[in-house]
């Protein structure tokens, strides 16, 4: 194929980076430019967004969403680009869904779970094309602080503490329910509703959201994990480990955590903090951990 496609196609895929938004001027207009990457088991394409579906992309990376959504691409153009092909949005045409509600989602999920791919991985943000690599983002580019610090810290912004977690706190239930889009949704009169989608809700997929109480030299604190830095210690998708843990109702809807969280005691990490995020978290008074790091080889440098 040489030249672009004169037909506007349909595209699902799953997101797995997104690089830094630029911004360009045409025709004396200052217009906003991201470029999204989809994924299937047999190719990877570009996708480039103008104008207004920038925006929607940083609204949908703003939901706090972390890991790789399937993308369902309406109406797209086929463009070929330095001889790759690619795709570009149609203004006031093309319509973009962040895991859409509709059977193909599930039936291409199912497709890339054959694949080994589960989705479960971080959704990467580039900066000029460049990932943050743990090493960079735990050691060079992130301030240090202890716990004792972190607590006492009126200041915004990013922080690394390193310390080892002591223990599990049995308090509330280990898992939420989700929507598609990663928000936290409770059922109301026997069904589902997602206020940030703003409608019913089929596929509901568990979630973990595991405290801990973590430990350094200095003092300790409570911090949160949720689903991607749960998954990525545990080693499982809270889906898988739900799947083998249904049938024993104490654990699913009563007080009892799992055995298999015993894994993380004395485990010593690295854990990536952004404390702009604490006064608005309804865990008021601990952390929510944003990235994780078990690598013993960037724990040695810190």
């Amino acid at each position: 194929m040489v030249d672009d496609h004169v037909y506007l196609v349909d595209v699902i895929g799953l997101l797995t980076s997104v690089v830094e938004e630029k911004e360009y001027v045409k025709e004396g207009k200052v217009m906003k430019m991201i470029v999204i990457e989809l994924a299937s088991k047999e190719l990877t394409i570009r996708c480039a967004l103008f104008g207004g579906y920038v925006d929607q992309v940083n609204n949908f990376l703003g939901s706090g969403y972390v890991e790789q959504p399937v993308v369902l691409v309406e109406l797209a153009k086929v463009k070929i680009f330095r001889g790759q092909v690619g795709l570009q949005n149609v203004m006031h045409a093309t319509k973009i869904y962040f895991n859409p509600d509709i059977p193909e989602l599930v039936e291409f999920k199912n497709s890339m779970v054959e694949q080994g791919i589960n989705g479960t991985q971080p959704l990467v943000i580039d900066n000029e094309g460049k990932t943050v690599s743990l090493e960079d983002d735990f050691i060079r580019l992130t301030r240090r602080c202890t716990i004792d610090e972190l607590q006492d810290n009126n200041e915004e912004g990013s922080f690394v503490v390193f310390g080892y977690v002591r223990s599990i706190v049995e308090e509330g239930l280990w898992w939420y329910s989700a929507c598609v889009c990663g928000r936290s949704i409770q059922p109301q009169a026997g069904v589902y509703y997602c206020d940030f989608c703003q409608h019913h809700v089929i596929n509901v997929t568990p979630r973990y959201r595991i405290k801990i109480c973590f430990e350094d030299e200095h003092g300790h604190g409570i911090f949160v994990l949720f689903d991607c830095e749960s998954a990525y210690l545990l080693k499982k998708s809270c889906s898988d480990f739900f799947s083998e843990v249904n049938r024993d109702s104490s654990v699913i809807c009563g007080d009892t955590y799992p055995e298999f969280f015993k894994v993380l005691v004395g485990k010593k990490l690295l854990l990536k903090v952004d404390t702009k995020c604490v006064s608005a978290d309804k865990y008021f008074g601990t952390f929510r951990v944003k990235r994780v790091c078990d690598d013993p080889a960037i724990i040695a440098m810190f």
